[in-house]
């Protein structure tokens, strides 16, 4: 997965304190709309404080990383007549470094949290996968796209304050090649509500910024299923690992019984095993000096049985 975190920028001049997308490595915009590029080295070009790619206070709120010292913004949708069926909307793309196999089973994920500026909340934010770039204009939609990995539209999104993760697997059709974020249907088929919100922006608008539904976007992350396949899980133990990012050393503590035979297993983003060891009751210390930066999936097996699998990142 290309630049997961948003952190390769372009060569010099990178940062400004207002940037979009294409100041990032390897992402592009799909749609005639300008998602907004986040980083922290915007600070130092703006005597303005805050502007639109400043950390942590952006026009549309405070808010922090995920991970690391860039996101990505993105409006969805602007509810400035809330039964719009044609309304604006941004997307955020990127290449895959390699193409999806017919048939096999895939696993994305990537992170959002709500801008504290947003009065309404909506439905809709997924991850679409295609054979060639996804393409539209602002307030242009067929409504038969079906995003392989989807928030819970029966819920809607309201949290300002935590990174929540939207993730799912999926049997891919074969050959593709481009990964999208965003929200994909029309305003008749977005569910939308009021909210409140007491942030006031500090940055000159044209429009009302409390009507836009904005999310910032983080860690987008794409595996094959295998080897964190599904299988027969344990639910019965529960476990601490930290830190997450790790440097050094991972910690993990549980309430293993001495009878338990448990393992954790580190895999590199090709499925290849680059690290397994025993965990011990209490905790278990694990050495990761010699995993370079990037981005892992761990699985921790007790008994033969799955009971914890997730992501890691290395960050040095």
């Amino acid at each position: 997965m290309p630049n997961y975190s948003f952190e390769d920028t372009l060569a010099s001049p990178m940062c400004f304190s207002q940037m979009i997308l294409n100041k990032t490595q390897q992402w592009f915009n799909p749609s005639n709309s300008s998602p907004d590029y986040i980083n922290v080295c915007a600070n130092t070009y703006t005597a303005n404080y805050p502007l639109s790619s400043t950390v942590p206070q952006t026009c549309y709120g405070h808010q922090y990383p995920q991970t690391g010292n860039a996101m990505v913004g993105i409006g969805t949708y602007a509810v400035y007549n809330i039964d719009s069926i044609h309304y604006f909307s941004e997307f955020i793309s990127v290449k895959l470094t390699d193409t999806l196999k017919a048939g096999a089973c895939y696993y994305g994920e990537f992170y959002a949290v709500l801008a504290d500026v947003c009065e309404f909340n909506s439905n809709r934010l997924g991850m679409y996968l295609t054979q060639n770039t996804f393409t539209t204009s602002v307030g242009s939609f067929t409504n038969s796209i079906e995003c392989q990995v989807q928030f819970d539209t029966t819920q809607y999104f309201t949290d300002t304050l935590n990174w929540v993760k939207i993730s799912g697997a999926f049997t891919a059709q074969g050959g593709e090649t481009y990964l999208t974020i965003g929200s994909f249907k029309d305003g008749t088929h977005v569910k939308k509500t009021g909210s409140t919100s007491g942030f006031n922006s500090l940055c000159n608008f044209s429009d009302d910024p409390h009507k836009i539904v904005y999310f910032y976007i983080d860690d987008v992350s794409l595996y094959a299923c295998n080897p964190i396949g599904i299988i027969e899980r344990d639910d019965n133990h529960k476990f601490k690992i930290y830190p997450n990012p790790a440097k050094e050393q991972l910690t993990i503590e549980s309430d293993l019984k001495r009878s338990d035979q448990a393992v954790i297993t580190i895999y590199n983003i090709m499925g290849e095993i680059v690290l397994s060891e025993k965990l011990i009751v209490g905790k278990t210390a694990i050495n990761t000096t010699n995993l370079n930066n990037g981005t892992y999936l761990y699985r921790i097996i007790i008994d033969g049985n799955i009971a914890k699998a997730d992501k890691l990142i290395i960050i040095k």
